[in-house]
């Protein structure tokens, strides 16, 4: 259970701080928060682009989603991205010290 929640927990933020606060390649995520109504500064206002820019809220949502898929599919479509939060995380942890 434990090994679930750390692989599930892992990948949900790894794809909220994808969709919330990075570029993506190309570009491509900053076009979908623009898309969504994220302004380049200022307030955010309104459900689609407060969860485009709340890493809090998305991660409500990719959690959500990230459990549906494991138990629908079982962990080979987790684990992957789980495997990329946690590189992240390891890389934001070094950088930190």
């Amino acid at each position: 259970m434990l090994e679930e929640l750390l692989l599930v927990g892992l990948a949900a933020w790894r794809l909220a701080l994808l969709v919330t606060s990075e570029p993506g390649p190309f570009d491509l995520l900053v076009r979908l928060r623009r898309l969504a109504g994220v302004p380049a500064v200022g307030e955010v206002e309104g459900f689609l682009p407060t969860l485009f820019s709340c890493i809090l809220c998305a991660s409500a949502y990719t959690t959500a989603g990230m459990f549906a898929l494991y138990e629908l599919a079982g962990p080979i479509y987790v684990l992957p991205l789980a495997a990329w939060g946690l590189a992240v995380l390891v890389d934001r942890l070094n950088r930190a010290y």
